[in-house]
C-alpha cells in the first residue's frame, strides 16, 4: 500500500495483475515532469535540462541554465527582441 500522500487524484493511477492471477493491485506511478518554457513566447527552452525540482537542486549551476541574462527564463529570441527594445528606448532621438 502507497504512503498516504502518495494516494492522491493528482498520481496517474496504474493497475497490474499480481503474479498468482488471483485478482489486480492499484499502483500510483509519478507525475510527468514538463519541460521549462519561454516566460514571453512559451517556446521550449533549450539547455535546461527536464528534470524534477529535487533532481536540478543536485545539479550544479552551470548545468541548470544557459550563463546569459535571463537564462532560463526568456528563450534566445525573446531575450533579443527585449534588448533591442531596451536599447532604442535609451537611445535619444
Amino acid at each position: 500500500m502507497p504512503r498516504p500522500h502518495q494516494r492522491t487524484r493528482t498520481m496517474r493511477r496504474h493497475t497490474s495483475k499480481l503474479p498468482s492471477g488471483s485478482g489486480l493491485t492499484l499502483h500510483f506511478k509519478k507525475p510527468r515532469v514538463r519541460e521549462s518554457r519561454c516566460a514571453m513566447c512559451g517556446r521550449i527552452l533549450f539547455g535546461v535540462p527536464i528534470k524534477k525540482p529535487s533532481e536540478l537542486s543536485r545539479l550544479s549551476e552551470s548545468k541548470k541554465r544557459p550563463q546569459r541574462m535571463f537564462g532560463g527564463q526568456l528563450c534566445h529570441a525573446c531575450l533579443q527582441q527585449s534588448l533591442k527594445r531596451a536599447v532604442r528606448s535609451a537611445i535619444p532621438a
